[in-house]
């Protein structure tokens, strides 16, 4: 979200309602909003929102026919962009084979700001390394030209605990 601007824009079903500080505590159910989603689907809040993080967004949606309740609750908001619990290193990347010679892209998700390094030949040989901060949105990518031989592939990420969450994989050329 952007601080100060008057709207948050959404995707939903044609009816929604939000409150900025969750659906559990009464005392604020006078903040509810109800909003009714245009056309395409898409709906803003008509609500300006302060250089704050939120916490407890929520919104739930009741079906036409009062049959159904889509909750969603304890939704981060943050000025900076996504904020949540640590995210676990993932790799997104859709193939373990790759055609020698051409750039690969590695791609993931991770905690946003931390640093992913790519480590091709395996962490054994660190000066090989590549590295990227995850993006606000927690994707990252990093591209590589790999090769004509397999790559035993390591992905880390430090973690704000001290940890390192490592993906290992094996990177097997289309030609050998």
């Amino acid at each position: 979200m952007t601080p100060n601007e008057r709207s948050v824009l959404i995707s939903a079903d044609p009816q929604v309602t939000l409150n900025p500080f969750g659906f559990t505590n009464p005392a604020y159910a006078g903040y509810n909003i109800t909003v009714v989603a245009d056309s395409t689907g898409q709906w803003s809040i008509p609500r300006t929102l302060g250089n704050t993080t939120y916490r407890e967004l929520a919104v739930k949606q009741d079906s036409p026919d009062a049959s159904k309740v889509n909750l969603i609750e304890n939704i981060f908001l943050a000025p900076t962009g996504w904020l949540g619990d640590p995210a676990d290193l993932t790799d997104t990347t859709t193939s373990f084979t790759h055609t020698p010679g051409q750039a690969f892209t590695f791609t993931g998700t991770a905690r946003p700001g931390t640093t992913v390094t790519l480590y091709p030949f395996g962490t054994d040989y660190p000066d090989y390394a590549l590295t990227t901060t995850v993006k606000a949105t927690g994707t990252w990518s990093i591209t590589r030209q790999l090769g004509n031989q397999v790559f035993p592939v390591v992905i880390t990420q430090d973690n704000a605990d001290g940890q390192t969450d490592r993906i290992e994989h094996t990177m097997t050329p289309t030609t050998n």
